[in-house]
C-alpha cells in the first residue's frame, strides 16, 4: 500500500474538508500523484481513507481471462471482469452470481451462473465484440436470446446457438453476423459507415462520368435558352447522375460487373506485322482513296 508522507498527512488529518493549510495541500498533492502514477492498487488519503489508484481500477475493470481464456468446468471465477471462451463466445459470471463461483457445466450455454459478455472486450488481444446466445436457429432468426431478450444484433456481433432444432441436439454453432450487402465488416466500421462511404465514392464517379459525357456530346440536351430549357437540362443531368450513382454503388457492393462483363485481357490479338518505316499511311493493294492523282478538289485537311 502506498501511503502519503506522514509528516504532511499527520499534521492535517484532523483538519476540516476544504482546508487550505500548507500541510493539507502538500498531502493532497502527494495523494493525487500516487493515485495517478503508483503501481500499487491503493493509496491512503489525507483523512485516512483507502482509495483505488488508476492501476487498481484497471485491474478491477479490464477483462481478464482465467484458465487461459478456455472454457472448462470446475474453474473458479473470483471477479465479474473475468471470462472464459466457449464456442467462440466469452462468458463471465452474472452480476447476480455470488463470488467466488465455480463453473459446473462443460457447456457454457447451460451453466446457470454465467452469461455472455455483451460489451466490447478489450483484454487479451480480443477485438471489439458483442455476443448473443440463442437456444435454436429459429430463435436466432427471430432475435430471441436464451434469456428471453428480444435483440437486433449489429453487424459484427457474435451469434451462437445451443442447438439447431432444440437446445443440446448437437446442431449448435457460432458465427459472426455479416452484412447481406457488404459481407463481413472489420474494424470499428458499421454497415452504415460502409454504405455512406460507398455512396459517396459512387456519387463522385457518377459526376465525373456525366461531366465527360457532356464534354464529348455524349448526353443529349435541349438547347433552348429559356426557363423550360434550363429546367429540362437540369432534370436530364441530375437524373443521369442519380442513375449512375445507384449503378456504381451496386457494382461496387456486389461485384456484378465481374460476372457480366468479359475480361478484355483474356483475348489474344495477333499483331499485324512490323510497323511502317515512315509516317506515310500504308494502304492495301487496290485501295481506292476516291481522288485522282494530282487532284485534291480543293479539300483542306487539318
Amino acid at each position: 500500500m502506498a501511503d502519503c508522507n506522514q509528516d504532511f498527512c499527520a499534521n492535517s488529518s484532523s483538519e476540516d474538508i476544504g482546508t487550505s493549510s500548507a500541510d493539507a495541500l502538500a498531502c493532497n498533492a502527494q495523494f493525487i500523484d500516487k493515485v495517478a502514477n503508483s503501481q500499487d492498487a491503493t493509496a491512503v488519503n489525507r483523512v485516512g481513507e483507502t482509495r483505488r489508484t488508476l492501476k487498481g481500477l484497471e485491474a478491477d475493470y479490464l477483462q481478464t481471462p482465467v484458465n487461459g481464456g478456455v472454457w472448462a468446468p470446475g474453474i473458479e471465477f473470483t471477479a465479474y471482469n473475468q471470462y472464459m471462451v466457449y464456442n467462440g463466445v466469452p462468458y463471465k459470471p452474472k452480476f447476480a452470481t455470488p463470488l467466488p463461483y465455480t463453473t459446473v457445466n462443460a457447456d457454457a450455454t447451460l451453466d446457470a451462473g454465467v452469461e455472455p459478455f455483451e460489451i466490447g472486450l478489450t483484454g487479451a488481444g480480443l477485438q471489439s465484440y458483442t455476443g448473443y446466445v440463442f437456444s435454436t436457429v429459429a430463435n436466432m432468426k427471430l432475435g430471441l436470446t436464451v434469456g428471453g431478450e428480444s435483440v437486433d444484433p449489429a453487424i459484427g456481433a457474435r451469434l451462437s446457438t445451443q442447438g439447431y432444432y432444440t437446445a443440446g441436439d448437437g446442431g449448435g454453432g457460432a458465427k459472426v453476423k455479416t452484412s447481406e450487402l457488404f459481407g463481413e465488416i472489420g474494424g470499428y466500421n458499421t454497415e452504415d459507415d460502409i454504405r455512406r462511404m460507398s455512396y459517396a465514392a459512387a456519387r463522385e464517379d457518377a459526376v465525373e462520368t456525366v461531366k465527360m459525357l457532356l464534354e464529348n456530346n455524349g448526353l443529349k440536351l435541349v438547347t433552348a435558352d429559356s426557363k423550360a430549357g434550363f429546367a429540362t437540362r437540369f432534370d436530364v443531368i441530375t437524373s443521369a447522375i442519380d442513375k449512375l450513382t445507384v449503378e456504381y454503388f451496386f457494382d461496387a457492393a456486389t461485384g456484378r460487373k465481374l460476372d457480366t462483363v468479359a475480361d478484355a485481357g483474356t483475348v489474344d490479338v495477333e499483331g499485324d506485322g512490323e510497323l511502317p518505316d515512315s509516317d506515310e499511311p500504308e494502304f492495301e493493294e487496290g485501295f481506292d482513296d476516291g481522288f485522282e492523282e494530282g487532284d485534291d478538289d480543293g479539300v483542306e485537311f487539318e
